[in-house]
């Protein structure tokens, strides 16, 4: 008995991990052959905008309704139908016409959903001496697929097409599929705790009333517009400096891939820190000026360099933004509804992001525009950032 206890957190553990492959290299694929997708289908920037910008707007329709089906039942069975839908929208988007597209994008993306929300708070009531390590374990497992996927996704296309290079990652959402399987049949394994009140602050609001909350889905919200915006742009941001496709698509890995060191790194200081005040200035800072660089680099090395210091931050921007789920938050249960509530509101501003860029190069002709847009939310960013950062929780 001894034996099957220690056994089952640890495949709980890989289920996680598994899971959070799935959750972004679907995504990020798109942006470094979105211009091929364009061409091919003879759509318009802020048309093209709409596939990264569809699985944003399913993150916020579902995010709500995760927790109460959890509770229903159960995170194992729940999560095991936001892999179904994530395989088969992934199957429709890559093997069927236009319509298909972006149908099979709004479905995967209703499955990543799902995941977004429910893996923070399963962390934070199956990990309780261990949440920092396993946050920080996450994010990375984020971030490296994303990042495996935005390298590959161009040199992918090229010998296969763009439909296989994007059909690359289903048989890892089928691998996936069968790792969660044992988690389906686990009783009492919903991710929020029985409680019968709802989720309050120290006033006795709704957490919909609750400052703190509001603080963390605008932390939410804003990094995700940052990242999301860059994920869909950043190759055709790159190409117009006058690099090729494929080193486009290098830039972009690169951006991925800087974000690793932070993904790990963050959630276990942060968890060890009262307060996360200085984490927020720091990166704020890294933020603001990697992005400028950016706009006014001209050279190879120069842009290597700004691109790894946005890379850099925006691991910490998900890092924190996720930690803060846990962190203001004194249970699973409340874990699982502040997560809702800031991945529904947050991804909504996220979703704004890659067509408000592609409508205004449109308009302009000129990325230093729409990249300005990103400076000026990383400001807000960082403003925000300092209110979330306290050493305070939202209390029932």
């Amino acid at each position: 008995m001894q034996i099957k206890r220690s056994f089952l957190p640890s495949a709980l553990a890989i289920g996680i991990l598994f899971v959070a492959f799935n959750l972004r290299a679907p995504i990020t694929g798109i942006g470094p052959i979105i211009h091929i997708l364009k061409d091919y289908f003879n759509l318009s920037g802020g048309t093209g905008g709409l596939l990264t910008t569809l699985p944003l707007l399913a993150f916020a329709a579902v995010s709500p309704f995760v927790a109460q089906f959890s509770k229903k039942y159960g995170y194992g069975m729940v999560m095991f139908a936001g892999l179904i839908l994530l395989l088969v929208g992934e199957l429709i988007r890559s093997y069927t016409g236009i319509a298909g597209l972006f149908a099979g994008t709004l479905l995967l993306g209703v499955g990543i959903g799902i995941g977004n929300v429910l893996l923070p708070s399963i962390i934070k009531k199956e990990f309780v001496l261990h949440t920092g390590l396993m946050l920080g374990l996450y994010t990375l497992s984020l971030n490296i697929f994303a990042s495996i996927s935005a390298g590959a996704s161009a040199p992918l296309t090229e010998r296969m097409g763009w439909r296989n290079s994007l059909a690359v990652w289903i048989p890892l959402a089928l691998i996936t599929l069968f790792i969660w399987l044992p988690q389906v049949f686990k009783r009492n394994h919903s991710a929020s705790e029985p409680e019968k009140v709802i989720l309050v602050n120290d006033k006795g609001l709704s957490i919909w009333k609750s400052m703190l909350a509001w603080w963390v889905t605008l932390y939410m919200g804003i990094q995700s517009f940052i990242f999301y915006g860059l994920t869909a742009w950043l190759p055709s941001v790159m190409i117009s400096k006058g690099l090729s496709a494929e080193a486009a698509g290098n830039m972009t890995f690169l951006f991925q891939i800087a974000g690793l060191p932070t993904s790990l790194i963050i959630p276990s200081i942060a968890y060890k820190c009262k307060g996360q005040q200085t984490l927020t200035i720091i990166n704020g800072l890294i933020l603001i000026s990697g992005l400028i660089f950016l706009i006014v680099s001209s050279s190879l090395w120069h842009y290597i360099l700004a691109v790894t210091l946005v890379g850099l931050a925006c691991g910490a921007n998900l890092s924190l933004a996720i930690s803060f789920i846990s962190l203001r938050v004194s249970t699973s249960r409340k874990a699982t509804e502040l997560s809702g509530m800031s991945q529904s509101v947050g991804y909504i501003l996220a979703a704004i992001s890659p067509v408000l860029m592609g409508v205004v190069h449109d308009w302009t002709l000129n990325w230093a525009f729409a990249l300005g847009i990103l400076v000026i939310a990383s400001g807000m960013l960082w403003l925000i950032g300092f209110k979330a950062a306290g050493d305070v929780v939202i209390k029932s």
